[in-house]
């Protein structure tokens, strides 16, 4: 028998990259900040590392997260040569 694939079938998918990854909203900076779970303690001592994404919209670090597969050296391939993020 033929499976369907269902819309929360390819979310879950689709969301997997994001499953160890933390966001959070600076509204000082306006800014939002996401990284892996592993460099919580990191982040909030402020210590900045090249494992903490920042963009002043989400839509555009999870995209990247996705287009990367949540690899972070991926992601700042692609933005090397872009202001995106």
């Amino acid at each position: 028998m033929k499976e369907q694939i269902t819309e929360s079938t390819t979310s879950e998918v689709h969301n997997s990259y994001l499953h160890d990854w933390v966001f959070h909203y600076n509204p000082y900076t306006n800014s939002w900040a996401a990284f892996p779970r592993d460099y919580y303690t990191q982040y909030w001592n402020g210590y900045d590392d090249k494992n903490i994404l920042r963009s002043k919209h989400i839509n555009v670090l999870v995209d990247l997260l996705h287009k990367a597969k949540g690899d972070v050296e991926t992601i700042h391939e692609i933005t090397r040569s872009s202001d995106i993020i």
